[in-house]
């Protein structure tokens, strides 16, 4: 019997070992062998959850949709290693992005699908009864 793979999954696992690949250039050790306390762990863990907070809010107090901060904004966040960013992109990249970066077209694909879906969730948040 063959074990059916999800690419959803698989894009995740791709992610998950490039972050690792990031840590340990960055602090030259794994994760498992860097001897952090369960408090310092959950430290880090509010750390990022409160950088994605950030994130987020940036967003939601721009007075209206920019399309162009919009890009510098996604292009930003594409280059700042935003774990939480690679994975909402992770449905519109190419099957070996975790691999290779994306020519130019690819980006510009996958930004028009982004900023797509964000204008479709603007619209409809705006037609919701107050």
């Amino acid at each position: 019997m063959s074990i059916k793979l999800d690419p959803v999954v698989e894009a995740n696992r791709a992610l998950l070992h490039e972050r690792s690949q990031v840590g340990i250039k960055k602090y030259g050790t794994t994760l498992s062998e860097a001897n952090l306390t369960n408090r310092e762990i959950l430290r880090h863990a509010l750390e990022e959850t409160l950088d994605l907070a950030n994130y987020l809010q940036t967003e939601l107090l721009r007075p209206e949709f920019d399309e162009a901060a919009a890009y510098r904004f996604w292009r930003e966040c594409w280059l700042s290693d935003a774990p939480w960013f690679y994975q909402a992109l992770s449905e519109c990249m190419p099957k070996d992005y975790g691999t290779r970066t994306p020519t130019p077209t690819e980006f510009d694909t996958a930004f028009k699908t982004v900023m797509k879906w964000g204008q479709e969730q603007k619209n409809y948040a705006e037609n919701q009864p107050k």
